[in-house]
């Protein structure tokens, strides 16, 4: 779900101020993770930028959707790398033009699609299940969306049916670093502290792959982590699926681009292990 941040400082303390999905403002108390001065110029956005560096973004922004747009471009092993390159090359962009510093050369390697990982989202469990070649390999505790499933823009509910991982973000980072807008902000947000919405640690971004969840992309629906980890387990989100950050962190570093995504109404021990291509309900 898409929000704006602003940072403020009060008392020597530091402050996000949160614009939320609805227009509600919080105000979450951070830490930083670098110099406090450095981070200040960065937050604010006071580095001059190239106008030429802009274009490119826009450029780059452009390329993506159109590759997004058409799924049998995308969905193909050849079409993933392309998305996952395109999507490395916008993040270095959107850093440089953050930070006034150059765009760095290293871009990672091309990835092979994740043809072999099922994650099972189970809404009347509160359970997210990975099977790797039809085994279980573990189990995480999710909250999907309070207001129930659907894909309507604007619905805050969770998106039914099969999905699969678009892109991650985050990795590398430490546990708890706020992210927005796909980048790392240098705060730190610990467990239960900050806001219902913020999004921490890693992210891995989903793409419907059938018409009752096509606006998931469009949509920033994510699996994300969330500071709010007590509420973890129970339907509370306002749209994504939100874990503690430990097992975002773990799912996130065994599947990868391209690895299926089924949210159901069913319950995990209800589903046979060889599900395979099966569609859920």
């Amino acid at each position: 779900m898409k929000w704006r941040s602003n940072i403020g400082y009060l008392g020597g303390c530091i402050f996000l101020m949160v614009a939320c999905e609805g227009g509600a403002i919080r105000e979450l108390a951070m830490e930083s993770v670098s110099p406090a001065g450095d981070r200040e110029a960065k937050a604010v956005g006071t580095s001059t930028v190239p106008d030429d560096l802009e274009i490119e973004i826009a450029r780059t922004r452009q390329t993506i959707d159109r590759l997004e747009s058409n799924p049998d471009q995308w969905g193909s092993i050849e079409g993933l790398q392309e998305l996952h390159r395109l999507n490395a090359e916008l993040d270095q962009l959107e850093r440089s033009l953050a930070s006034g510093e150059p765009v760095s050369g290293n871009l990672p390697p091309p990835v092979d699609k994740d043809d072999h990982h099922l994650l099972i989202i189970s809404v009347p469990d509160q359970l997210l299940e990975l099977r790797d070649g039809g085994r279980s390999i573990a189990r995480f505790p999710v909250s999907t969306s309070k207001f129930g499933l659907g894909d309507e823009p604007g619905s805050r509910q969770t998106p039914p049916g099969e999905m699969c991982v678009a892109s991650k973000v985050g990795a590398g980072e430490p546990s708890g670093m706020h992210l927005e807008d796909r980048l790392p902000t240098g705060f730190i947000v610990r467990p239960n502290q900050g806001g219902e919405t913020v999004i921490v640690t890693r992210v891995l971004c989903l793409r419907g792959l059938e018409e009752q969840n096509r606006n998931a992309f469009s949509r920033s629906i994510y699996i994300h982590g969330t500071p709010q980890e007590s509420k973890v387990g129970q339907p509370c989100s306002q749209g994504c699926i939100r874990m503690k950050s430990r097992d975002v962190i773990e799912l996130f570093d065994k599947v990868g681009i391209g690895a299926r995504v089924r949210v159901t109404r069913q319950r995990i021990d209800e589903i046979p292990m060889a599900v395979g291509d099966d569609k859920l309900e």
